[in-house]
């Protein structure tokens, strides 16, 4: 429970309350925590019988009013320079995150470099989409553009694809801060960094169209539960272990030219259109 407490305490700071309230993380304690040996082979780990994140907002909900607001308030952000940030944020491949993630973690990630840490962010990645497939096929919410086909979006060469995909939760988001709360623990002393990219690659999901304001909120709880749940997965650990001792010996610091890159995209980032 202290583990849980830590991740639901970062995630509380960082976002706020769900509009289901706290029982979505107090019932991530209750998640299984063990895998088969066939499980384990395949870097599977088993997903639970129900959802622990709060159902979707009911259509006629204070909620649902609020994520149509900040749909439309979002909207104005195209051929902005946030409105391109959010499309390079729509990437999902472990390398490309981990890009998104190098200047906050001071690190350039090269995976000839880093092997475990990749290992590491595979088995990650996998977990999390065992989980957020589950969810979204249980919840089956319609995204925003779907509804709303004459409103941009960000990626719109992906438009008829995703659009055949559910909204609730949003799964670049769990991913992206499952990958932020890992690193915090890998990269310590740029953890406040490591997480602030994390919430402003969620926050991306919203700028782009591709989901609801309380779709991003849910992902966040649910990469939490699921980080949380991995704590006590022995692979995990091994796997967290190795990644700590091969960033120690192979530090590769980012280049003046990234530097320079870190700053503007720094500058674009802040402040959160969810601020305002």
């Amino acid at each position: 429970m202290a583990t849980l407490s830590r991740y639901c305490l970062l995630t509380i700071l960082a976002f706020g309350f769900q509009s289901g309230g706290l029982a979505p993380f107090l019932l991530a304690a209750t998640l299984p925590t063990s895998t088969t040996s066939e499980n384990k082979a395949e870097n599977k780990t088993e997903p639970p019988v129900l959802s622990y994140i709060a159902p979707p907002p009911g259509e006629n909900s204070y909620a649902q009013r609020l994520d149509t607001e900040t749909y439309f308030a979002t909207r104005k952000l195209k051929d902005t320079p946030r409105w391109n940030l959010a499309y390079k944020d729509s990437k999902l491949q472990t390398e490309e995150l981990l890009e998104t993630f190098s200047c906050a973690s001071h690190l350039q990630f090269k995976k000839n470099s880093f092997p475990a840490v990749f290992s590491l962010f595979d088995f990650i990645s996998h977990t999390v989409k065992t989980y957020v497939d589950q969810d979204k096929n249980l919840w089956q919410r319609k995204r925003p553009f779907v509804l709303y086909q004459d409103q941009p979006f960000c990626t719109e060469e992906k438009r008829d694809s995703l659009g055949k995909t559910y909204s609730y939760p949003s799964g670049h988001t769990s991913l992206g801060w499952s990958f932020a709360l890992a690193l915090s623990e890998l990269i310590p002393q740029h953890s406040a960094e490591i997480l602030a990219r994390g919430r402003q690659y969620g926050e991306s999901r919203i700028i782009c169209g591709a989901h609801w304001r309380s779709d991003v909120e849910a992902g966040f709880l649910e990469g939490a539960g699921i980080v949380s749940m991995l704590q006590n997965n022995p692979q995990f650990q091994e796997k967290l272990a190795a990644a700590r001792k091969e960033i120690t010996q192979n530090y590769t610091p980012l280049t003046p030219q990234a530097l320079n890159q870190c700053t503007q995209d720094a500058a674009i980032l802040k402040p959160s259109p969810l601020d305002e």
